[in-house]
């Protein structure tokens, strides 16, 4: 199963674009933007020391501090089988009713 390293770092919201720019040979999967914070996901085997060093150089780059707000791993998960087991038939009325199929 993959894990994914996911970093949030406060990047004011003016420069997020070029922040991004300047970060898009990482090899990332994807970036939430926030007001003034980044939501960056790697795959955990993508993120490194490099990394982390392209991030702070990016940012003196750009003139602004390289602050991380939090960092944590997160393993990959079928949220939709959840969601499905959670999922509850309705009752249209006496004659109707709609449920999740059988497998």
């Amino acid at each position: 199963m993959k894990k994914y390293i996911v970093i949030k770092l406060y990047v004011p919201e003016e420069h997020q674009d070029t922040f991004i720019a300047l970060i898009s040979d990482l090899e990332f999967t994807g970036i939430e933007q926030v007001n003034d914070e980044l939501t960056i996901n790697f795959l955990a085997n993508n993120y490194n020391e490099n990394v982390e060093n392209e991030l702070s150089d990016s940012a003196n780059t750009l003139g602004f501090e390289y602050k991380l707000i939090s960092q944590s791993t997160i393993e990959e998960k079928n949220w939709n089988e959840d969601w499905e087991k959670s999922l509850e038939p309705v009752v249209v009325n006496h004659r109707l009713v709609i449920c999740l199929q059988a497998k």
